[in-house]
């Protein structure tokens, strides 16, 4: 039993140091104002922007990971999220406009100029986890 303990914790440092690294190598940090959240059965829409962009991304509406550090997000407040963008293949020419769903709702149509993140590494359900 000693061993199993042991070997847990292990994993657990392993995976920390995986997410971390992953976390550096594929997304970006995007300071933005979340100006609108749509609740829906399962999941929840974010509404973000910026000087720079519109975006929008999905979540499931309930945190499954127990974190300490976590603030409810609100409305017209502004976050710093650690965003993930669908990757683009650079030598194709033709751009990819579609119309994005989660869980049967419509997250963002094609024909708008909204970018679409597909993940954001620090919101779990309504809660955004705060640094360190």
């Amino acid at each position: 039993m000693k061993y199993q303990y042991i070997i847990l914790i292990l994993l657990l440092f392993i995976g920390c140091s995986v997410q971390k690294s992953h976390i550096s190598q594929n997304s970006k940090i995007i300071k933005a104002e979340l100006y609108k959240i749509d609740f829906k059965d399962s999941i929840i829409i974010y509404h973000i922007r910026n000087e720079k962009m519109d975006g929008v991304f999905a979540k499931e509406r309930y945190c499954k990971i127990n974190i300490k550090k976590q603030k409810l997000l609100r409305e017209n407040k502004i976050y710093k999220f650690i965003l993930e963008q669908e990757r683009v293949d650079n030598h194709v020419s033709i751009v990819r406009d579609v119309d994005y769903y989660m869980a049967g709702y419509l997250i963002r149509k094609a024909g708008t100029p909204t970018i679409y993140y597909w993940n954001c590494l620090n919101v779990c359900g309504e809660y955004i986890i705060k640094e360190n």
